[in-house]
């Protein structure tokens, strides 16, 4: 190994580079719903390596295993080769910076042909080329033409050049390398090492809160997580997992993504359709928080669950629990908290893909404004998709969150999120809640917000079912 300074910094900036990209792809392994299951780094899985060549093994920074590992048990899996240039970063990506990788990308598809077969191949196998160049115009379209299988005449000179590089001087394009070409993903971001670092330092304080100290903390944290995975301890097991990254990240389980399980109990009776078209009708044209409150067991819990089912596919409706089958008391439950609730709240979310995760760990006032800016990310999302989609949060037993609130002299979260939207409203969003009639103020103190008086479900009449009042 050359002892050059210049050498030795710019192979330390490459190994940065490397866990920086490779920490932005764990962070995944979080996101609610992600298929991603597992990444090994250098190389693929310990438990699979026997058998697999030295250039495959070599070729491999980074392998993602979705929906199980090792390959042979996963749907999808993407090989990844990282190339830091520290100098000439400007000079666009061509065929010959990539000729080698895209030769040890054929051989790792020869070995896994061998291993799995060749319909495994060709339906689960890719690979992606990642660096901090931009790649060039003429090398995306001289991939596109071979993996398209377009005539070499039908390019221009450089594209041509480019063309026989990749083919070993030849004008047609083996079989293989076109199969391979066709799952190929060349990533130039055209990025700094700096810049990389920073961003994921931003996604992790934008996913937590954080202010930028704990950021870097949970940052160096995650890389020290890869390079001891990459390095000699990763010897054994190089694979890292959810609860690798939670780790990382300081967070116990996977329960403090969903800290507030619900607990609703099975309901027979069914709400009368008149009542729940009142309900609808007033919060679509209220446009901001109601609240349904009523005397024990005259059916809020019951109202709320006929509500999710009731606004239909163009909305998401999120159920949270307020009860929690007496558990709302408990020490140590705390769903009253933003760091609890709301957190679930979002990630109930973000398993849908619609926005990023809510990471608990930053301080309250930071984990509400975070919160706030999931559910605005998730509204456009939705509303992308149809502008009539609507994102509905059914609170129940709210007043139970602001009891406990008062008795260990904290904040309740629903109150918080309540009075956050009453002063700035989100486009598409709309929140009821529910509490009993003689705890409104427990629940939402002198809160101005539209509110339905409801009797008990079995012996309401239709009048009785539209008495609202305004407060």
């Amino acid at each position: 190994m050359s002892n050059d300074p210049i050498t030795v910094a710019a192979s330390r900036d490459g190994h940065e580079y490397h866990e920086a990209w490779a920490s932005r792809v764990t962070l995944a392994l979080l996101l609610p719903g992600s298929e991603l299951h597992a990444i090994a780094m250098e190389g693929f899985a310990k438990e699979e390596s026997e058998g697999l060549s030295s250039e495959t093994m070599d070729i491999a920074d980074m392998v993602q295993y979705f929906g199980g590992h090792p390959s042979e048990n996963a749907k999808k899996v993407i090989v990844t080769q990282f190339k830091y240039v520290a100098s000439e970063v400007d000079t666009t990506l061509s065929a010959g910076h990539i000729s080698k990788t895209i030769s040890k990308f054929l051989e790792t598809r020869h070995d896994f042909i061998e291993q799995n077969g060749a319909s495994w191949v060709e339906a689960s196998l890719e690979f992606e080329f990642a660096t901090n160049r931009e790649v060039g115009d003429n090398l995306r379209a001289t991939i596109k033409a071979i993996s398209e299988e377009k005539p070499y005449s039908s390019l221009n000179g450089l594209q041509q050049r480019q063309y026989r590089t990749l083919t070993g001087g030849e004008e047609t394009a083996s079989v293989e390398l076109v199969e391979l070409l066709a799952t190929l993903n060349i990533v130039g971001a055209g990025r700094s090492l700096r810049g990389e670092k920073a961003s994921v330092r931003n996604i992790l304080a934008d996913w937590g809160g954080a202010n930028d100290v704990f950021a870097k903390l949970r940052y160096h944290s995650l890389c020290q997580l890869l390079r001891d995975k990459a390095g000699t301890e990763g010897y054994k097991d190089n694979v890292v997992k959810r609860t690798d990254v939670l780790g990382a990240l300081e967070l116990s389980d996977e329960d403090d993504l969903f800290p507030v399980p619900q607990s609703f109990p099975d309901v027979e009776n069914v709400v009368a359709r008149s009542f729940l078209d009142i309900v609808v009708a007033d919060l679509l044209n209220a446009q901001s928080p109601m609240l349904i409150h009523g005397a024990g067991g005259s059916g809020k819990t019951v109202t709320l669950q006929a509500l999710a089912q009731r606004f239909g596919e163009n909305c998401l409706c999120i159920l949270h629990d307020g009860f929690g089958g007496g558990r709302w008391r408990m020490p140590g439950d705390e769903r009253h908290l933003v760091n609890r609730s709301l957190v679930h709240l979002v990630n109930s979310i973000a398993v849908k893909g619609l926005c990023d995760p809510l990471l608990p760990g930053a301080d309250e006032a930071s984990l509400l404004r975070t919160g706030l800016k999931r559910l605005k990310q998730a509204t456009a999302a939705v509303q992308r998709r149809s502008s009539a989609a609507k994102i509905v949060l059914l609170l129940d037993a709210v007043d139970h969150a602001g009891l406990r609130a008062a008795a260990t002299n904290t904040n309740s979260f629903a109150k918080q999120l309540i009075e956050a939207l009453l002063i700035e409203p989100i486009d598409g969003l709309l929140l009821v809640a529910s509490c009993r009639t003689e705890r409104i103020g427990d629940a939402v103190g002198d809160l101005h917000l539209s509110m339905l008086l409801i009797h008990t479900l079995s012996s309401m009449s239709p009048e009785e079912q539209g008495q609202t009042t305004k407060r």
